[in-house]
């Protein structure tokens, strides 16, 4: 019996083109996680500029001269500039940064967004450009198109700690500590030294209900600074004092001529917590509590200075007061 004729060549043929359509398949996907669909390739002799992902783009838009006149206050006659210039250069990129923000700072930001767009259409792929266009947005209340560009840039940047740090901050002030929480976990895991993430994750968590995961990771935050060198407060006084026996003996000379100043006790406060003198540390934040109630950094020093005697209860009872006062206070500046 005669062997069937197959041919290869064709089947080989259509599985490359298979292939092919796969790959480009492959690209529109690819390109569609880091384009925005409404930033539409412009037509005509547009180029796409998308090989620079760093910011010197945004150096350039600063160094043009309407963004100077812009710097010195002449807005009209900048947005003249900035206009001429783009006419004379319609797919320019820095120019067409500088006029989104220039048009920004005119307040009138619909036409900023425009230039925006235009500029991520010539090159998605800058983080920074995309960066500035979600702060405007932000700035703007437009929280929903600013928040798809944060997790755009997230896509694109897994890397890069500032958008998950920015996303926090807009859910933190729109009541979803939760979700600000994980944004800030991710945050963490790009800067595990960075203590102040923690703390701030672990207020987060406290606002969403889950407190005593809450305290931990604060209290987290606190043992990372400890171990990073002097805290922030310390450095404060050192700044002021230089040493912290000058520091100690000065601010009890004051306040025993000023005992109801709720500020000295709570540095000298401080400077007893980190000289781990803890029973005088809690005596002088009791008594800055009754001199200042309603301040939320006196309640979380309480709150540490019970974690280290061991009081877990009142230690959690301080710090979800600091939480609640420090939101009360958010609130209050809101309005």
């Amino acid at each position: 019996m005669q062997k069937p004729n197959y041919q290869p060549e064709p089947i080989l043929k259509s599985l490359l083109s298979i292939q092919v359509l796969v790959g480009l398949l492959g690209m529109v996907l690819f390109y569609a996680t880091i384009v925005n669909p409404e930033e539409s390739v412009f037509r005509g002799k547009a180029v796409e500029q998308t090989a620079d992902d760093g910011p010197g783009v945004m150096k350039q838009a600063e160094l043009l001269k309407p963004s100077k006149l812009a710097a010195s206050g002449k807005l009209t006659e900048a947005m003249i500039a900035v206009d001429q210039l783009l006419e004379e250069q319609p797919y320019d990129l820095a120019t067409t940064v500088c006029r989104a923000e220039i048009y920004l700072k005119s307040k009138r930001a619909e036409d900023a967004f425009k230039s925006y767009k235009r500029a991520l259409a010539l090159a998605p792929r800058n983080r920074y450009i995309r960066i500035d266009y979600a702060r405007a947005l932000t700035a703007s209340n437009k929280l929903d198109e600013a928040i798809k560009q944060y997790k755009l840039l997230q896509r694109q940047s897994p890397t890069w700690a500032d958008p998950h740090l920015e996303l926090a901050q807009i859910y933190m002030l729109n009541d979803k500590p939760l979700d600000a929480a994980v944004e800030f976990a991710e945050v963490s895991k790009l800067r595990p030294n960075d203590y102040q993430i923690n703390k701030l994750r672990g207020i987060a968590l406290a606002r969403g209900g889950r407190a005593e995961e809450g305290m931990d990771e604060y209290m987290n935050g606190i043992n990372v600074e400890a171990r990073s060198g002097k805290p922030e407060a310390m450095q404060a006084i050192l700044r002021i004092w230089g040493n912290v026996d000058k520091a100690k003996y000065d601010l009890e000379r004051q306040i025993e001529s000023n005992p109801d100043d709720p500020m000295l006790k709570m540095r000298l406060a401080q400077i007893n917590i980190y000289i781990n003198k803890t029973a005088e540390a809690k005596q002088y934040l009791q008594e800055t509590r009754k001199l200042a109630p309603n301040n939320p950094e006196v309640h979380r020093l309480l709150c540490i200075v019970y974690q280290k005697l061991g009081d877990q209860k009142q230690a959690l009872t301080e710090f979800m007061q600091s939480v609640a006062l420090e939101k009360a206070i958010e609130d209050k500046n809101k309005k």
